[in-house]
């Protein structure tokens, strides 16, 4: 009885903890895989430059004047 006691403590230390199991964890990781995928190609058929946070062109000409200035121009 101690021996089957000893066994089930070693193996509570030894799991990792996660509830879901590697199977889901590895479900989830396709998933973002498979997502991640999808925006790069949906981007390379749309000829969408990956140019970061940077405005697209037409966003950088149409700029709101700045209307809390008290300054007159």
């Amino acid at each position: 009885m101690r021996q089957d006691q000893q066994q089930a403590q070693e193996k509570k230390e030894a799991t990792s903890g996660n509830i879901w199991g590697w199977r889901f964890s590895l479900f989830g990781l396709a998933l973002i895989v498979v997502l991640g995928l999808v925006i790069v190609f949906r981007h390379k058929m749309m000829n969408k430059p990956f140019d970061g946070w940077a405005p697209a062109e037409e966003q950088r000409d149409s700029l709101p004047a700045d209307t809390t200035s008290s300054e007159k121009q």
